[in-house]
């Protein structure tokens, strides 16, 4: 559950509003979210705090005491997910701010193509350099 929730961590931590603490501008990977809901892939808590300290889910438990100098946010109404896997994207402009605004954090790019779009039928796949594609090569006796 640890690994999966620490992909949101910070999602959540910067939308919701953080409470006064001490070096609340330091950055080092630690906060404190507090009344929040947890869905872990598999199950829901409905409230409960997480401990992030370095960068890192150090505990999960409904009562937690923010250590000296770590940011405490408020995650009521607030829910806290594993980040989201987004396997076919075409990547370019803001996408990559818009998926980790949705929860997407990871993306995996089809080759997009900067160049001007070209309708279906007048596309070609270029050749590519010494190489054969498997469907055309002679079968081996």
């Amino acid at each position: 559950m640890r690994t999966m929730l620490f992909a949101l961590v910070s999602v959540v931590a910067t939308t919701a509003t953080a409470q006064e603490t001490p070096q609340q501008n330091a950055v080092d990977g630690s906060v404190l979210i507090r009344n929040v809901r947890v869905f872990d892939g598999e199950r829901v808590i409905p409230k409960t705090s997480v401990l992030v300290t370095n960068g890192k889910i150090a505990r999960v438990s409904p009562t937690i005491s923010a250590p000296a100098s770590t940011p405490v946010v408020d995650g009521t109404g607030k829910t806290l997910l594993p980040g989201l896997i987004d396997s076919h994207t075409h990547t370019w402009g803001t996408a990559l701010r818009d998926d980790a605004a949705l929860g997407v954090t990871t993306v995996l790019d089809m080759f997009t193509d900067r160049a001007p779009p070209r309708a279906f039928g007048s596309w070609t796949a270029p050749p590519r350099a010494g190489r054969t594609p498997t469907s055309a090569r002679p079968a081996s006796s």
